[in-house]
This record gives C-alpha cells, structure tokens and sequence, in this order.
C-alpha cells in the first residue's frame, strides 16, 4: 500500500511541479513587467476571483455541467445504437453511413445559429448542440469497432450455431469497447464545446454566457476565474487513476485482458457462444 502512494505521489509529482513552476512564473511575470489585470491578471487575482464570486460561478457551471453530461450520455446511446443498426443492416451501413463520414466537414458549431432560431435561447438548443457534435464520432467508432471482428472467429462461432445475438454480445462488443471508449473521449470534449458554444451565441445562464459577460464588461479576472472553473470541473484525475488501476490489473491478467480487448481466439469465441 506504502508503495502504491509512493508511485501515485511520485506520477503527480512532475506535473504538479511543473504547473505551479508555470503559475509562479507567470505571477512574476506579471508584478514585473506591470501588465495591467484588464490584459492578464495574477494567478493570484484570478484565484481571489474565484473565492470572492465562487457563489455566481456555481451558479453558472451547474447548468452547463447538467447539459454536457445530458448531451453526451445522449450521444453515447445514439451513437451506439446506430452503430448496431450500420453493422446489421446492410441499408444502414450503404446509405447512411457514407453520409455520416461526408458530414465530419461541416462544422457543427456553424449551425448553433440555426438552433437558436428553431428552438430558442432556452436549454433545448444548447442540449441539440451538445448532442449533435458529440454523436456523429461516437457513431464512427463504435462502428469500426464492431466491424473490425476476425472472420475466421466470426465463420467459427456461425459454424458452431451461435446465435446473432451470442456473437454480437461475445464476440462484437467485446471487440468493439476499445472503439466505444476512444470515441467517449473525443464526444465529452465536444459536447463540452457545443455546449459552451451555445451559451455564447444566446443563452442567460451557463459559464459561456458569464465568459461572454464578463468580456463585455472588460472583467478580465472573473474571465479567467470562470475558464478555470470549467477547466477544474472537467479535470478527472481520481478516474485516471482508477483506470490506470484497472490497467494494471488487466496486463496481470492476460485472459482478462484479451477479452476486455477484443483479442479473443477463435477456441474461446465458440466456447463464449455455446
């Protein structure tokens, strides 16, 4: 246990250091050079911002928390679903999948202006923008993913009479996780993104709409203070370290591990199926 803290302190240790390296340099920098806060205040300024208006800032981080989460939890759904549909249905998979590639060139964000006028400045919008950026490379991965099944483990299960429904929960989701997780990674960042990108274009509540705020009103500091609090509440260095964890204790289980990957040989493939 001692050593596991040790190991967990010492993996923090660089980048902490480096970060509060970075943060005394740029107070220094700042006292020294006397640059004005309305330019780019203090670390310690913008720290004071954040106790001093930690209530506004709460206020405003929970709506757009609540819409991020909503929106990606949409999105991982849909897009999951879909991606079931493209890998079954032949239709699915030639007629609306080559339109799901040829639309990533649309930026998604210049259609937040549409959305406004079709649903108002209320929630829905800025939940149809979360959803709608973060579902299109959900879609896309989780789709490679369970496409990219061996057929030789494919041919082995069907040889052995196993059923649609045993290959795609045995074989193709198993196969399929690694996909499913990289494209979470990419939508929570882009459901954080359209979300904030709503409450610039028209919205009352929300950190955009007090970033957009506290532009207008030349407040530099509360600027800052609400980028950092959006930054902080995205951070999730307990969940990395769980999943460094759990990492670990996949490598030490071989057998665990090619199952949670996907790498299954064709013997346990047909004994998942029976």
């Amino acid at each position: 246990m001692a050593a596991r803290l040790r190991r967990y302190a010492s993996e923090l240790g660089w980048p902490i250091g480096i970060s509060l390296a970075m943060l005394g340099l740029w107070e220094f920098a700042v006292r020294e050079l006397g640059i004005r806060s309305i330019i780019l205040p203090p670390p310690s300024e913008i720290a004071q911002a954040i106790i001093a208006r930690h209530d506004l800032l709460l206020t405003h981080l929970w709506p757009s928390l609540y819409l991020t989460v909503v929106g990606f939890a949409l999105s991982v759904v849909g897009g999951v679903l879909v991606a079931v549909l493209i890998t079954y249905s032949t239709i699915m998979r030639k007629g609306f999948y080559p339109v799901i590639i040829v639309s990533q060139v649309i930026p998604k964000i210049s259609i937040a202006p549409l959305f406004i006028v079709w649903f108002g400045t209320g929630t829905m919008s800025g939940l149809l923008l979360a959803f709608l950026v973060a579902f299109f490379p959900m879609t896309i991965n989780a789709a490679m993913g369970f496409q990219a099944v061996d057929e030789d483990i494919h041919r082995m299960a069907r040889t052995f009479m196993g059923t649609r429904w045993q290959i795609f929960w045995k074989i193709r989701m198993p196969n399929a996780l690694p996909y499913i997780f990289a494209g979470m990674k990419i939508s929570i960042t882009l459901a954080i993104i359209g979300v904030i990108v709503s409450e610039f274009v028209a919205s009352q509540e929300g950190i955009g709409y007090l970033i957009k705020l506290a532009g207008g009103l030349l407040d530099t500091p509360l600027m800052m203070a609400a980028i950092t609090v959006l930054s902080i509440s995205g951070s999730r260095p307990l969940r990395h370290y769980r999943r460094r964890r759990r990492t670990r204790s996949l490598l030490a289980d071989p057998k665990r591990h090619r199952r949670r990957r996907g790498r299954l040989t064709a013997r346990e493939a047909v004994v998942g199926c029976s």
